[in-house]
């Protein structure tokens, strides 16, 4: 919600480097940290549109 993106970034690797998280796919490692990253990107977003972002600019850095 401050925009800072390194936090982004910091919170998430130490996310996967906690060993809290559960595997979200049996395909692999990989596979289950992208969902991880999908997950991070929604709630970032989420967050961006509570802070004030136009929803219509939100998604479109979304995707």
């Amino acid at each position: 919600m401050l925009g800072d993106a390194a936090a982004i970034h910091d919170t998430f690797i130490g996310l996967l480097n906690s060993g809290r998280i559960g595997i979200l796919s049996d395909q692999g490692r990989i596979r289950s940290v992208k969902n991880w990253g999908i997950i991070c990107v929604s709630v970032t977003l989420r967050s961006a549109i509570s802070a004030g972002i136009d929803y219509d600019q939100a998604y479109s850095l979304n995707d």
